[in-house]
C-alpha cells in the first residue's frame, strides 16, 4: 500500500512543479510584453509632440476653441508649437514672462 501511494504521489508532485514553472514563464512573458507596450506608447507620444501634427490639429480642432487642443499643450513645447495648436492669441503681454490670452479667458505663459 505504501509503495502505491509513493508511486502516485511522485508523478503528482512533478506535475504540480511543472505547472508552477509554466505559470512563472507565462507571467514573465506577460511582464516583458507589457514593458514593450509601455515603451512603444512612450515613443508614439514623443513622436506626436515633436511632429508637425500640431498644424493639422489646429486646423481640424479649431485652435483655441477646442478643449482637446488645450490638453495637448505641454511645458516642453516651443512658442511655434503652441501657436500652431491654439492659433494666434487675442492679446500678448510681454515682460519677463510672456502671457498669451485667448478669447475664452484661456492663457498660456512662456
Amino acid at each position: 500500500m505504501k509503495k502505491t501511494i509513493k508511486i502516485i504521489l511522485i508523478p503528482l508532485i512533478v506535475n504540480v512543479c511543472n505547472l508552477y514553472a509554466e505559470d512563472n514563464e507565462k507571467i514573465d512573458q506577460l511582464e516583458r510584453d507589457l514593458q514593450e507596450l509601455k515603451n512603444r506608447i512612450s515613443k508614439i507620444e514623443t513622436m506626436m509632440i515633436n511632429s508637425s501634427e500640431s498644424d493639422i490639429l489646429a486646423k481640424i480642432h479649431e485652435g483655441w476653441k477646442s478643449v482637446r487642443n488645450w490638453r495637448i499643450i505641454s511645458t516642453i513645447m516651443s512658442i511655434d508649437d503652441v501657436r500652431n495648436i491654439l492659433g494666434e492669441p487675442q492679446r500678448n503681454d510681454g515682460g519677463d514672462m510672456t502671457i498669451w490670452h485667448y478669447e475664452n479667458y484661456g492663457s498660456v505663459t512662456f
